[in-house]
């Protein structure tokens, strides 16, 4: 009997200890999910400049555009942390957008064709608000993070340049600035998913320059772009 009663007691002493451990570890576990890096850029507070360039898939099967039409933008990022996976943050951006496209236009009462170059620039000012979520295991880099923000840009610089050579094989060239047909206003949603400083970010703008409206010009920007990013910061916090 007295044999049982010590078997018994050792066996629920072995189970309390194992559960005091459990619950410790749980509760470690629990704290360094939500416990935030007090340095490196994952800390609460961690600010950085990104530059990079985005594309248009939809080019890609025209014949009139150019493949590389698309957007250059460098901008200052803030990402403040209120987890150890969960972030959210502002970016204030500088956006360059550039088009070009060729033309056949009808010249003089011969109806000779010539070949004219149209481009589109523009230069805007964005700033946007974006949620971030990390994956697996959090340090001093960055990791692996998935970002998803709205944005809202003022082009403050727009203009259309027309060159190309006349029937005299005079060349040619006209600009015109603050085009009807583009916004000046705009706005839209991008999201990134990379790995410490590369990621692949996409942009799905949801006002678009209407350039239907401009005389003889068939061209449209697209909706849609997409391309590469990269985090410029010391290499060591």
């Amino acid at each position: 009997m007295m044999k049982r009663y010590i078997i018994l007691t050792i066996f629920f002493s072995i189970l309390g200890v194992s559960a005091i451990s459990q619950n410790v570890l749980f509760s470690d576990d629990a704290e360094n999910a939500y416990e935030i890096p007090r340095k490196g850029r994952n800390r609460a507070a961690f600010g950085h400049l990104y530059t990079g360039y985005r594309v248009a898939p939809a080019y890609f099967s025209s014949e009139e555009n150019q493949v590389w039409n698309g957007e250059y933008f460098v901008g200052r990022r803030a990402k403040y942390a209120l987890t150890r996976h969960y972030a959210m943050g502002w970016e204030l951006e500088y956006l360059h957008t550039a088009v070009s496209w060729d033309m056949q236009v009808l010249m003089g009462s011969a109806e000779k064709s010539v070949s004219e170059k149209h481009r589109y620039v523009s230069h805007a000012l964005l700033a946007s608000y974006y949620n971030r979520i990390t994956f697996g295991k959090v340090g001093d880099n960055i990791g692996k993070f998935l970002d998803v923000g709205v944005y809202g840009a003022w082009n403050f610089s727009k203009k259309s340049v027309v060159s190309g050579e006349a029937g005299d094989g005079q060349s040619y060239e006209t600009t015109k600035k603050s085009p009807g047909y583009d916004d000046d206003f705009f706005y839209g949603v991008k999201a990134r998913l990379g790995i410490h400083r590369i990621a692949v970010t996409a942009d799905y703008r949801l006002v678009t320059p209407d350039f239907t409206s401009a005389p003889s010009v068939d061209i449209y920007m697209p909706e849609f772009t997409v391309g590469l990013e990269f985090s410029l910061y010391k290499p060591k916090m």
